[in-house]
């Protein structure tokens, strides 16, 4: 076990193969320092929202955000030659703020909320306590639940422009939710 944390520890960040990178602004110098979810020959959690918050509570467990003012993530895709980068988490001091596909999302909130509430209560943060519990659904999972019943096409309409406005899907996903839903006959008067 020590040899597979050493291998870890010692890898190089992977950083063309990340999900997640993220920056740490230090309060005490001009000096950016720049993680990624994944090292080399290592591989990374398939739960993106598990990962995220896992390595939200690491970075503030180990003191980062005590010395830095920010710290931002950001998630990576791979479009048609060329690496996108979209803006999904910021840290403060005292607050934290979802952006995009992780606005509202109640797994990385939660987490992130108890964290908050005992950083403001004067509790130290370890990764032990604070960690987000394995086994957690993904938020894809239950927002794209092709087992929910809709009463009427409307109503799967007004769910599918949900998922885009309230939680920052990508519309074309939405739409192929939309069609799926109704193919399987899961609208009650279509």
């Amino acid at each position: 076990m020590a040899e597979i944390k050493n291998r870890f520890t010692n890898a190089p960040w992977d950083v063309i193969n990340s999900t997640f990178r993220h920056e740490i602004y230090f309060t005490e110098s001009d000096n950016m320092l720049t993680g990624y979810s994944k090292k080399v020959g290592c591989s990374e959690n398939k739960n993106l929202e598990y990962l995220l918050a896992s390595i939200a509570v690491r970075l503030i467990a180990h003191g980062y955000l005590e010395k830095s003012y920010a710290i931002l993530f950001y998630q990576r895709t791979h479009g048609l030659n060329r690496l996108e980068e979209k803006q999904v988490l910021c840290l403060y001091n005292m607050s934290f703020k979802t952006h995009n596909q992780m606005i509202n999302n109640p797994h990385v909130h939660n987490v992130l909320d108890r964290v908050y509430t005992a950083i403001k209560s004067g509790k130290r943060i370890t990764q032990e306590e604070f960690a987000p519990k394995k086994g957690f659904k993904s938020t894809d999972a239950v927002h794209f639940d092709f087992k929910k019943k809709f009463a009427t096409k409307q109503d799967l309409q007004n769910y599918c422009s949900k998922l885009v406005h309230k939680y920052g899907y990508d519309r074309g996903r939405a739409e192929a939710y939309f069609y799926k839903v109704i193919e399987i006959g899961n609208v009650q008067n279509s």
